[in-house]
């Protein structure tokens, strides 16, 4: 977990296949089966969903997920938290799982949020651990890094622990540390995946500190991205 590079960011990625429930985006998976209407393929992913929580809070295919069984469990939660029901016993595995380094605890904040618990706590926790500079890493007294900055953010909104000076210094953070090409990703190489994500934690800010300044760069490169109003797979699509 100390080694951020590449390989670490792409392994930590595709959680965002569970995310794509969560941000209510199932619509996309209509173009792999084109008799399907949008809501019929919203309605087959949340079911296929449902049948991965397991009787004791597990997911049937976590161990062959290339997100950790922490990830896949935490955005699981916050995607049937927000479009179903949440499973007590997928709750209680949430509620239990580690949380000792951000990545890990500001999923497990969004998630039981979610959830209706209360991470009262945890909030003010995660908020403590911001870096001067603005940022969070990967733990604390990490380098700052965009993804999980974008986490904390988003785990943060509406926090009373995340005052309007932390929030400015977020946002002239991200400002900062984008790439030459107006995204943001690991090694100067801008990802669909984390400036994503820094746009969903900069709009739940609103204007906020300099956050729209954040959304209207993260959109703006998500739509340049694009080749005839589309990406060029399912995934980015969903995002």
């Amino acid at each position: 977990m100390g080694i951020r590079n590449a390989a670490v960011m792409a392994r930590r990625q595709p959680t965002s296949w569970l995310r794509i429930l969560a941000a209510g985006a199932l619509l996309s998976l209509a173009a792999m089966a084109q008799a399907q209407t949008p809501d019929q393929a919203n309605s087959r992913g949340l079911a296929w969903l449902q049948t991965e929580v397991q009787p004791d809070g597990s997911l049937a295919h976590e161990t062959s997920s290339v997100a950790t069984p922490i990830q896949a469990r935490a955005e699981a939660l916050t995607a049937l938290a927000q479009l179903a029901t949440a499973p007590p016993t997928l709750v209680s595995q949430v509620s239990a799982g580690d949380a000792t380094n951000i990545d890990y605890a500001a999923r497990r904040v969004t998630a039981l949020r979610a959830a209706g618990q209360d991470t009262a706590a945890a909030m003010v926790t995660l908020a403590a651990a911001q870096n001067t500079d603005g940022g969070w890493g990967l733990a604390p007294g990490y380098a700052s890094d965009a993804l999980d900055t974008a986490l904390a953010l988003t785990a943060l909104q509406g926090s009373p622990s995340l005052q309007a000076g932390k929030i400015a210094t977020a946002a002239d953070f991200l400002v900062q540390n984008a790439n030459a090409d107006g995204g943001w990703g690991p090694a100067d190489a801008s990802s669909h995946y984390v400036t994503a994500s820094v746009l969903v934690a900069a709009q739940g800010f609103g204007s906020a500190g300099g956050m729209g300044d954040v959304s209207d760069g993260a959109l703006a490169w998500l739509v340049a991205a694009q080749t005839a109003g589309s990406y060029t797979d399912v995934q980015r699509n969903a995002l």
